[in-house]
C-alpha cells in the first residue's frame, strides 16, 4: 500500500469515528474500535487483548483507554474543549520508567515510556489520568485509603506539575534520589547488550521463549523470517525519517538491510496490556551500528490511531500512526530515546526503535501505601511538567483550585463507572470464550 493511501485510510476511519451506542457493552465497544486492527484469526491477537484487560480493574484501566475516552467524550466536553498540549495518553505507573537515551549507547535516563496512545490533550485531561491511576493504585495497596487521601494525591500531583513547569534540569535530575527510581537506574546501569543477546538468541536465531529468574515465561517469540522483505523496507524508511538513526547505522538501504537480517520474530509479551494483541516485531541484524561490533535487535511496534482518536475525543492526526508516535515521543522525552523513528509497509504502520536491555518500568507496588503514593504523585507531576516548560506561561494560569476540584470530581466519577464496566466485561461470556482461546495457545507455547 502506498504511504499516501495508508494515511488516507486511517484518516477516513477516524473521520467516520466510533460512536458510543446506548446499549453498548464494554466488549461491543472494544470489538468495534479495536479488534479490526489485530491479525484476523490469530489467538495471540485480539483474544490476548481481551485476556489482558480482564485480569483486574487496574489492567482494565491500563489497557482499556477506549472505555475512558468514550466516557470522556460523553461526560467532560468542557474539559476537552480547553487548549491541548503533547500528551502521553496512557500514563499509568507502568509507562513511567528508565530508558536508553541518545547520549551514548548504554546511557540510562528516567521519563515516560510506551507512547502508543500519545496525542494532544488539555492539561486537565492529562492530570485526570494521574488522579485516576493514583486512586486505583491506592485501592490495591493502601487499605486505609479515604476520599480525603484521594484529594491530597490530586493536590500533590498538581503542585508537582506546577513546580516542574518552572524548574530546571531533566526529570532524572529532579527525581533520581527517590528510592524506586534510584533502584531502577542502578539496576539498568549494570545490564549489557551481550547479556541481552545471550538471553534472547542462540546461534543467530531468536529463542522461542524468554523466561524470568523464577523460570516463568515472559515472552513468546514466534518465527517470522518470511516477513523480512517488508521489515527491511520499514527499517530503511526509519533511517530516512531519522537522520540521527541513519548516522548511527552502517547500512541504511532496504536491500542491504535485508541481506543482513539474521532472524525475525513476532513478540508476545505476556504482561502487556495497552498494546497487547498488536504486532510487535523483533529483527536481529548483523552489526548494524557503527559504534558496536556485535549484532543488534531492532524493534518494530505496530501502531494504530490513539485511543482518544478512535473514540472521537480529539481530532484525527493526518500523519500515519507510526509517525504520530515517533513525533510525540520526541516531544515528551528529554533526552530523546536512543533511536526513535517510523515506517510503513504491507498496510501496517510501525514505531521503530532499538531493542535494548536498559529500559525498565515502575509498578504501582513500588509506591505502596499512602506515603509511597504521595511520592508517586510527585514523580508523575514532575515528569509531565518538565515536558511542558515551553508553555509554562500559558499553562500555569489554568492550574486553579476550580480545575483541581473538577479533576477530583471526574476522577471519582470515572473510577465508579470503570469498576462497573469492568465487572460487566469480566462477566460477559464472550470475554470468557476469548480468554479460553488465548489461554489455550499460550499453554501450547509455554508447556
Amino acid at each position: 500500500m502506498r504511504f499516501s493511501s495508508f494515511v488516507a485510510a486511517f484518516v477516513f476511519l477516524l473521520n467516520v469515528g466510533v460512536s458510543v451506542r446506548a446499549d453498548d457493552s464494554p466488549l461491543d465497544l472494544l470489538n468495534r474500535s479495536w479488534s479490526t486492527f489485530a491479525e484476523p484469526g490469530d489467538a495471540l491477537g485480539y483474544p490476548m487483548k481481551v485476556r489482558a484487560i480482564a485480569q483486574s480493574p487496574y489492567h482494565f484501566w491500563r489497557g482499556g483507554k477506549d472505555f475512558f475516552f468514550a466516557w470522556v467524550k460523553e461526560n467532560t466536553p468542557a474539559l476537552l474543549a480547553a487548549p491541548a498540549y503533547p500528551a502521553h495518553g496512557d500514563l499509568h505507573f507502568g509507562n513511567l520508567g528508565v530508558y536508553a537515551s541518545e547520549k551514548t549507547f548504554g546511557d540510562v535516563t528516567f521519563g515516560m515510556t510506551d507512547f502508543d496512545d500519545a496525542t494532544q490533550l488539555p492539561i486537565a485531561m492529562q492530570l485526570l489520568d494521574g488522579a485516576i491511576t493514583l486512586r486505583l493504585a491506592a485501592r490495591d495497596t493502601a487499605t486505609d485509603f479515604t476520599a480525603d487521601d484521594a484529594r491530597i494525591f490530586t493536590h500533590d500531583l498538581v503542585e508537582a506539575y506546577r513546580s516542574a513547569l518552572t524548574s530546571s534540569g531533566t526529570a532524572t535530575d529532579q527525581l533520581k534520589a527517590i528510592k524506586p527510581i534510584a533502584k531502577l537506574l542502578k539496576k539498568a546501569s549494570k545490564n549489557t547488550y551481550h547479556e541481552l543477546l545471550n538471553k534472547m538468541t542462540e546461534q543467530g536465531k531468536f529463542r522461542p521463549l524468554l523466561k524470568n529468574k523464577e523460570g516463568d515465561v515472559t515472552n513468546i517469540l514466534r518465527p517470522a523470517l518470511e516477513q523480512a522483505d517488508d521489515i527491511a523496507e520499514v527499517i530503511a524508511q526509519a533511517a530516512v525519517h531519522s537522520p540521527r538513526l541513519a548516522a548511527m547505522m552502517r547500512y541504511t538501504d532496504a536491500k542491504t538491510i535485508r541481506s543482513n537480517i539474521r532472524d525475525v520474530a513476532l513478540r508476545t509479551r505476556l504482561g502487556s496490556s495497552g498494546s497487547q494483541g498488536l504486532r510487535k516485531v523483533l529483527v536481529l541484524l548483523d552489526k548494524p551500528l557503527k559504534s558496536e561490533d556485535h549484532d543488534v535487535i531492532f524493534y518494530l511496534k505496530q501502531e494504530i490511531p490513539a485511543a482518544a482518536e478512535r473514540q472521537g475525543a480529539v481530532p484525527a492526526f493526518s500523519e500515519s500512526p507510526g509517525q504520530r508516535v515517533s513525533d510525540m515521543c520526541e516531544a515528551l522525552c528529554d533526552p530523546d530515546l536512543l533511536a526513535c523513528s517510523w515506517g510503513d509497509a504491507a498496510g501496517r504502520s510501525y514505531w521503530v526503535q532499538i531493542y535494548e536491555p536498559w529500559s525498565d518500568d515502575l509498578q504501582a507496588d513500588d509506591f505502596g501505601g499512602l506515603k509511597g503514593l504521595s511520592a508517586g504523585a510527585t514523580v508523575w507531576g514532575t515528569t509531565l511538567g518538565t515536558m511542558h516548560r515551553e508553555k509554562a506561561a500559558e499553562i500555569t494560569p489554568q492550574l486553579t483550585a476550580d480545575l483541581e476540584r473538577q479533576i477530583n470530581e471526574q476522577a471519582d466519577l470515572y473510577v465508579a463507572h470503570m469498576l462497573e464496566a469492568y465487572e460487566a466485561f469480566r462477566k460477559d461470556p464472550r470475554v470468557r470464550a476469548l480468554q479460553i482461546e488465548a489461554d489455550k495457545v499460550v499453554m501450547e507455547w509455554t508447556k
